[in-house]
């Protein structure tokens, strides 16, 4: 018959195996601090995907309807984010033009885990606490935002508008890795799916473990750091490769730049002649994407960082008006502005209007917003602006004051195109 503490011991293998399994549950839990900033970051994710225009100036009233507590909220939030927007809100449909129903069908944080180890037990018999041993561990909390505005004339009671589903989304993962290794990530400030090491964990990281735990450590911080491995941007600060570095570092992101030389025709070796054929400038690589002419690279950009905030998201509203005027502005302005500025006679076979008529489309998206999606600036206005910053840089007098002061407003963001740098 075994002894009292072979049995202890048996008892204890048992429950080794049979914690050493993974767990996944998804709970929804009271509002932490974290949980806070992801159901914010949602809501100003979902609000960015949302067309304003159709009430822009106008006086209205909102109704806010949600499944959950965090409605109240919500509401407040959307409300500052209409006046934002130049929209004028009182708290009576008596008192407004439209009539705006919001209905928040997602709303809320949720809290997950994975685990991978030793679960915490207290040993038979023997009453010994065994704490928890993580060899992975991860709780996942997920901020969600859906919402849809109808909108009726107060006065006839007659249906106005009513937008499609737009939905924000937000994460942040805490990691443990074998009981010592503690990381998180987060999309609060970088592109969703990228893991980097936060605060002083590495250092952490180095003074817990030695000798080839150490040297784990340090490899595996290096690799989870956000370094922007494969992105490059072929460039020359005379080219209009120069817009290109506008929109990366609108975006915040991390790349390297591979001067191009002109003067040695370095844009026409077979090397660079395999990223573009063409070989011209601008021209990006990530990874193995290779992406040629402004406007791909643009369009690829916005939607490679939704957090940036440049693009409206696929299925969005203003997607189809947000791709027309990034491909309005390499098929019509840029040629019209051309013809002008080289006072080429446009000719109408060529497909494109004069730069006269160009001006009046452009005055007439940009409306009274500072840029042409009002208060949002997108990188159609990088697109559309960069062509009118190269007319002044071409040393032609002022005209339109609209567009004048347009390209007064994007020069002064800080990372506007500089010519030449």
């Amino acid at each position: 018959m075994p002894s009292r503490s072979r049995m202890s011991l048996y008892v204890c293998v048992v429950l080794l195996g049979y914690g050493c399994t993974v767990s996944n549950q998804i709970t929804n839990t009271p509002r932490s601090s974290i949980e806070q900033r992801l159901l914010v970051r949602a809501l100003e994710r979902a609000l960015a995907n949302l067309d304003s225009r159709p009430f822009k100036g106008k006086t209205v009233a909102v109704d806010f309807y949600g499944l959950t507590a965090d409605k109240d909220f919500a509401k407040e939030f959307f409300t500052a984010w209409l006046q934002s927007q130049g929209v004028r809100t009182v708290a009576s449909a008596d008192q407004a033009q439209l009539h705006l129903k919001v209905f928040a069908s997602a709303l809320g944080a949720d809290q997950g885990q994975s685990f991978l180890g030793v679960p915490a037990f207290t040993v038979p018999l023997v009453g010994f606490v065994v704490p928890e041993i993580p060899l992975f561990k991860n709780i996942k909390h997920a901020g969600y935002a859906e919402i849809k505005i109808s909108a009726t004339d107060t006065t006839t009671g007659d249906f106005v508008n009513e937008s499609a589903p737009a939905t924000g989304r937000s994460a942040y993962d805490d990691y443990t890795v074998l009981v010592l290794i503690h990381f998180t990530r987060t999309d609060w400030k970088r592109r969703p799916g990228v893991w980097w090491v936060t605060d002083d964990s590495e250092n952490r990281i180095r003074a817990s473990l030695a000798g080839r735990e150490r040297r784990f450590a340090r490899l595996f911080a290096y690799y989870s750091t956000d370094r922007g491995d494969g992105m490059k941007l072929y460039y020359n600060p005379q080219s209009r490769a120069v817009i290109a570095k506008w929109m990366l570092d609108e975006c915040g992101a991390k790349y390297e730049i591979v001067p191009i030389d002109f003067t040695k025709q370095e844009h026409k070796t077979p090397e660079f002649l395999k990223i573009n054929p063409a070989g011209k400038l601008p021209a990006l690589v990530d990874g193995d994407s290779k992406i040629f002419e402004g406007a791909a690279i643009r369009l690829y950009l916005g939607d490679k960082f939704p957090e940036a905030n440049l693009a409206p998201k696929i299925g969005a509203a203003q997607r189809g008006r947000y791709l027309s005027l990034m491909v309005y502005s390499t098929s019509q302005l840029e040629p019209a502005m051309g013809d002008a500025l080289l006072k080429v006679q446009p000719l109408p076979q060529r497909g494109w209007s004069e730069f006269e008529t160009v001006k009046d489309v452009i005055e007439g998206e940009l409306g009274d917003g500072p840029y042409l999606f009002g208060d949002w600036f997108t990188a159609a206005d990088i697109m559309i602006g960069s062509m009118f910053i190269w007319k002044r840089m071409w040393g032609t007098p002022p005209e339109r004051p609209r567009l004048e002061a347009y390209v007064d407003r994007l020069l002064a963001r800080p990372a506007a195109m500089k010519i030449g740098k």
